[in-house]
């Protein structure tokens, strides 16, 4: 790593618990006073940007805006390409199809809501058009390819968070500064094609503050990947879903003390990386315990809380 950027990491501003509380409280106000163009899905990736990028993304410059809506938007339409790529084979089945027509629905009212194929900005129509391309071929070269093993779980879920941030940060960021070749996902590529993309954020090697920001940032996202994960391994199992946890606890012939060993490790790794960008011990900790707490409301009231997994395991 070049010491310039190094020399910059001492420097940069860092993140706390506070920084977070106050990325929440803004994220908070913006999704309750805007109630008429914001998508509930949209909440983490506010908070998260509003966290990061204070002076550039708050109260201030994102109430009642479009950029708000598109934010929002763009995350909501992650999640359910998220569900939709991970329910593949249970949406393939007769009894998943309504669910994969309500899906396909949300998705398509979403892109309409912020005037897709109208009045969308050019650049920000493209941003949404890679996103979309990107998962997808990335989800063509898993489903080609798959490698179940917990390290090859973990590759695949670290390319799909970092392909969602970048793309989620771009509609409001200065793309730029984020890396314009991240950012152009049509090509046939590979998987390999796709980390080497995102290199810069997979490995820790930042060229600038704002990745250094994002570099953060995606640490966190993946922390919390894992705690998702960990809450959600049973009905992931029901439907065939790629799980971090469930690899490990098949990798250890279900031993449940040795699988929460090295959980916990891979816990640790991206705890410290987040760390090492400027977000500090308390604020990591304060995210994964607030996190644990609304997986655990997710699975005991699904119909206010929970997304189509947690409601789908209530049904079974």
């Amino acid at each position: 790593m070049n010491s310039a950027i190094e020399s910059e990491y001492v420097m940069a501003r860092k993140f706390g618990l506070t920084d977070f509380s106050r990325g929440f409280i803004e994220g908070a106000k913006l999704y309750l006073e805007n109630r008429e163009i914001r998508t509930d899905s949209g909440i983490a990736i506010v908070v998260g940007l509003v966290t990061a990028f204070p002076e550039k993304i708050n109260y201030h410059t994102l109430n009642n805006s479009c950029e708000f809506h598109r934010l929002c938007a763009t995350g909501h339409v992650a999640i359910l390409i998220n569900d939709y790529m991970d329910m593949q084979e249970y949406l393939s089945k007769p009894e998943g199809r309504e669910l994969k027509e309500k899906i396909e629905d949300g998705w398509k009212r979403t892109l309409e809501g912020i005037g897709f194929n109208k009045d969308l900005p050019e650049e920000k129509k493209t941003i949404l058009k890679s996103y979309m391309a990107g998962i997808t071929l990335l989800d063509d070269c898993i489903r080609s390819h798959p490698d179940n093993s917990c390290p090859g779980i973990l590759k695949a879920k670290e390319i799909e968070n970092a392909i969602s941030l970048v793309h989620c940060a771009a509609m409001i960021l200065n793309s730029e500064e984020i890396d314009p070749h991240c950012l152009n996902l049509y090509e046939d590529i590979t998987q390999k094609s796709l980390e080497e993309k995102y290199r810069w954020l997979l490995n820790g090697e930042p060229q600038n503050e704002i990745q250094r920001r994002l570099c953060a940032l995606y640490n966190v996202v993946m922390l919390s990947q894992t705690v998702d994960d960990y809450y959600d391994y049973s009905v992931d199992d029901k439907l065939s879903i790629r799980n971090i946890y469930s690899s490990i606890l098949q990798e250890n012939y279900g031993n449940q003390e040795m699988a929460n060993k090295k959980f916990a490790e891979i816990q640790s790794q991206y705890r410290d990386n987040a760390i090492r960008f400027g977000v500090s011990k308390m604020a990591t900790l304060g995210n994964t315990i607030v996190l644990g707490i609304y997986k655990k409301m997710q699975y005991m009231f699904p119909n206010k809380y929970g997304g189509y997994r947690e409601r789908l395991c209530r049904m079974n």
